[in-house]
């Protein structure tokens, strides 16, 4: 193989992905990431496995060159963390937002509105 080419470069951190970019033996690694340095200390494996950042582009600049309008419309829903949620993780967040239907039919209706 030639060329691989990594989405979501951070999930390097996983033992079995760093096994997988072993055995591949690719010529050319490229890695793509929004979070190429993690809170967690682990994205130098993600400059073993990939190499130094060739690129990187800021959301200001991202924002100014590109021609859409950028705005904001809040879109208010029921959606509430039950009793215990002050001691929620992250992954229950998800879990609870995933599992909210009618949340998540209005998110569709939004999208394919014409």
């Amino acid at each position: 193989m030639d060329t691989s080419l990594l989405t979501s470069a951070t999930i390097f951190q996983r033992s079995h992905f760093e096994r997988v970019m072993r055995q591949i033996k690719a010529k050319f690694v490229v890695g793509l990431t929004a979070t190429p340095v993690r809170k967690d200390g682990h994205h130098p494996i993600i400059y073993t496995q990939c190499g130094p950042t060739l690129y990187s582009l800021g959301a200001r600049a991202m924002t100014d060159s590109t021609p859409f309008d950028h705005m904001v419309l809040p879109k208010l829903t029921c959606f509430r963390m039950n009793d215990n949620g002050a001691d929620a993780t992250i992954q229950d967040v998800y879990a609870a937002l995933v599992a909210d239907d009618a949340r998540n039919e209005s998110i569709i209706r939004d999208v394919i509105r014409p």
